[in-house]
């Protein structure tokens, strides 16, 4: 995708084996440690653009949908952009599997894909030890980089992201088998889930009123095709 995607950052986090081989046209980056925080405070300074995507290993996005959450970017650049997100229920915590919902809910969006501000990269390398250490094995939100990067990016800007649906033809995505994903294994959802955990540390660790906001807007859009740039719609 020459005319949408400027480079390929592949980060590798395991210490005890090497990467694979990748193609010569991708930057391979063999992280110092096992964080998965280091796929937001590594690759910003490999990069020649602002906009960053950050996706998993089992997911494949099409050019159209990509383009859509650029048009998207430009317009809110201040939120991540994402096409999963989860309802947070502010009261006490708990992070909610269900679908999120539109406005007037605090939702977050979750790390399959994550498209946000280089400067939202900068501020996750710069954060404090507690945060950049939270998703160590072991630690509170092991596994939960995405909520620490939604609690740093929401208390800087003082708003939500933005959800993006990804199954109206032609900007669709496709989901690659992951059985052995994180999100499958138990103990992940409910009150008493990892995540709902982490949830309220991060909470707790910023001390702010309403740390994960809604959109004052409607914030679930629909990419329309058009024969020039994508149009959203809500």
């Amino acid at each position: 995708m020459p005319e949408t995607v400027d480079q390929l950052i592949f980060i590798w986090n395991n210490l005890e084996k090497p990467p694979p081989a990748v193609p010569e046209e991708v930057t391979l980056i063999r992280a110092e440690k096992n964080n998965m925080m280091n796929r937001y405070i590594l690759a910003h300074g490999m990069s020649n653009v602002d906009a960053l995507l950050t996706i998993d290993d089992d997911v494949l996005l099409d050019e159209n949908l990509l383009r859509c959450m650029l048009a998207e970017f430009r317009e809110n650049s201040d939120s991540i952009i994402g096409l999963d997100a989860r309802h947070v229920d502010t009261d006490n915590g708990n992070y909610m599997s269900k679908p999120a919902s539109l406005a007037g809910s605090a939702n977050v969006i979750i790390g399959k894909t994550m498209l946000m501000h280089r400067k939202f990269h900068v501020l996750a390398s710069k954060a404090d030890e507690a945060l950049r250490n939270a998703a160590l094995k072991g630690a509170v939100c092991q596994s939960c980089d995405d909520l620490v990067m939604n609690a740093i990016v929401s208390n800087y800007t003082k708003t939500g992201p933005v959800l993006l649906r990804s199954d109206i033809w032609p900007f669709v995505r496709y989901a690659l088998p992951a059985p052995g994903g994180v999100s499958n294994k138990p103990k992940w959802y409910g009150k008493k889930g990892r995540r709902s955990t982490c949830l309220r540390w991060l909470m707790k660790h910023f001390d702010v009123d309403e740390l994960f906001k809604p959109r004052e807007v409607q914030n679930e859009l629909r990419c329309v095709a058009s024969k020039s740039a994508p149009v959203l719609h809500p």
